[in-house]
């Protein structure tokens, strides 16, 4: 749930609309979001991308990795929402 809602937030805040999640859940199944072509990609592992989210953990201080012009911005912003 937190990843899907990370992603939707992540796949929103790019201005061009496109963006990729490509990440690594807790069993090392890949778990990928959006279009792998997309110019905007945030990889890395799952538990990470959600801790992140919950502002639990700064980026800077994980693995993840951001790429394309505005995925450092869409993961210093995303947040998870829990309803």
């Amino acid at each position: 749930m937190e990843v899907r809602t990370g992603t939707s937030i992540f796949l929103n805040t790019c201005a061009d609309g496109y963006g990729s999640t490509p990440l690594a859940g807790p069993g090392g199944d890949r778990w990928t979001f959006g279009d792998p072509a997309a110019p905007n990609r945030i990889t890395g592992l799952a538990s990470e991308f959600c801790r992140v989210g919950a502002r639990r953990l700064p980026p800077e201080r994980t693995g993840l990795t951001a790429e394309g012009p505005r995925a450092a911005e869409a993961l210093r912003v995303v947040r998870n929402d829990a309803r």
